[in-house]
């Protein structure tokens, strides 16, 4: 299966999660690592989905601060997380890009932020960024339900 196969799946929600500030621990993302370390100015939610027999988790973690979004697409396999696929926004040096997996997703290795032998960066833009950083945590699950094709929540569910 491709990339492109998985987004189009049918998903059902199972969770749209809550926004939490900082540390991301294992259970939430499943990496080799215990946690992700991050400050306090991040914030951060994971949505779970289920498609065909599988369970995928979409990753939003942002910072208003930094002016940084990232909408991250992984695979729960055995117990740790592919990664799959992430759209970027920082304002620091680049526009919306995004880092993909190439070819099988069966063939990404799980448990690492990024397969460096099957991922690659798209575009290949790296000049000065020309968009504006309107970001909110409103906004972020949005942009992620659209990105990967799953049902966006009420507005009420949104904030929390």
């Amino acid at each position: 299966m491709k990339l492109k196969d998985v987004i189009r799946l049918e998903k059902t929600v199972e969770n749209y999660g809550c926004w939490s500030k900082g540390e991301i621990d294992r259970a939430a993302w499943p990496l080799k690592r215990k946690k992700l370390k991050f400050s306090s100015d991040w914030k951060w939610r994971v949505v779970t989905l289920s498609a065909s027999g599988r369970e995928f988790r979409v990753l939003l973690r942002l910072n208003p601060l930094l002016e940084q979004f990232y909408a991250v697409l992984g695979e729960v396999r055995e117990g740790a997380i592919a990664v799959l696929c992430s759209h970027d926004l920082h304002t620091s040096h680049s526009n919306w890009h995004c880092h993909t997996a190439t070819g099988n997703i069966e063939d990404v290795f799980p448990g690492v932020w990024r397969d460096k032998s099957s991922f690659r960066f798209w575009p290949s833009y790296t000049g000065e960024c020309t968009e504006v950083f309107d970001v909110t945590t409103q906004s972020a699950m949005t942009i992620a339900s659209k990105l990967y094709r799953f049902a966006a929540p009420a507005q009420g569910e949104l904030s929390v």
